[in-house]
């Protein structure tokens, strides 16, 4: 998450509660939405999460997978690696398990 402008101080447990909020609504809308893509984001990653001036949420580097060829695609794209992302590729439940590490790095104000 791209806070160079916050400390972890200046994130109180509203703001922060709003940010995991908009992260969850933003992969709801990819999985949802946008599911007959069977598009994952496949790289949720803090770095990848950028706020607005509102703290909004704004998820980048969404729809790489299609640009990576299918063998390197797990090892090229995932932030946090999911157990399961080895056996069995990209998938929804790897954002998910992502999106758990970044709301420990929320939580924490340490990044994994």
């Amino acid at each position: 998450m791209d806070t160079s402008y916050l400390s972890h101080a200046e994130l109180n447990w509203s703001v922060r509660l709003k940010i995991v909020q908009g992260i969850a609504e933003g992969l709801g809308y990819l999985h949802t939405k946008l599911a007959s893509s069977h598009l994952p984001h496949g790289n949720l990653k803090s770095s990848n999460v950028f706020l607005s001036d509102g703290s909004e949420p704004l998820l980048s580097e969404c729809g790489l997978r299609p640009l990576i060829s299918p063998p390197t695609l797990a090892q090229a794209l995932f932030g946090y690696k999911a157990p399961e992302a080895a056996q069995h590729g990209v998938s929804p439940m790897c954002d998910v398990y992502c999106l758990g590490i970044i709301v420990l790095e929320i939580l924490t104000g340490k990044k994994s």
